[in-house]
């Protein structure tokens, strides 16, 4: 009875040591990239300015090596400039989107499409508002490999 509870104590520390780090580090990963997501989507929209589409990521989205990048957009549409944006955004990069794809220097593997614009031809005034952070360890988590 006493070699049965060793075995069980030693096989719930096996299990933590080895098992439950992968479990929850990518939890927690996520857990950054919803605050990060949080962060922009609650941020004041300036004048004729409205959000279509939200997306995010996270993984070792570009370079290469070990390590966690976190990416997360918003496309909007506003009828202010590129410049207007950007000084209203100085925490997060704007760029101006000219399809459906986001086409990013910090997203070299992997990929965003926004649904909005599948059938959007002109693509004037569409912009995407972008929170890039990078350089965390990627400890138990097989994305950032």
């Amino acid at each position: 009875m006493i070699k049965l509870k060793k075995t069980v104590i030693v096989i719930c520390i096996l299990f933590s040591l080895i098992i439950l780090p992968w479990l929850i580090n990518p939890l927690i990963n996520n857990l950054r990239l919803f605050f990060l997501t949080k962060q922009l989507m609650d941020y004041t929209l300036p004048a004729q300015t409205e959000v279509l589409e939200n997306d995010s990521v996270c993984g070792k989205l570009n370079g290469n090596g070990n390590g966690m990048d976190f990416l997360t957009t918003i496309l909007i549409k506003s009828d202010l400039s590129l410049e207007e944006l950007q000084k209203h955004y100085s925490f997060a990069k704007v760029i101006e989107q000219k399809g459906r794809k986001l086409d990013s220097q910090y997203l070299e593997h992997g990929e965003i499409y926004y649904s909005e614009l599948k059938d959007v031809t002109n693509y004037e005034n569409y912009f995407v508002v972008m929170i890039y952070d990078s350089g965390h360890p990627a400890l138990f988590d097989i994305r950032g490999s």
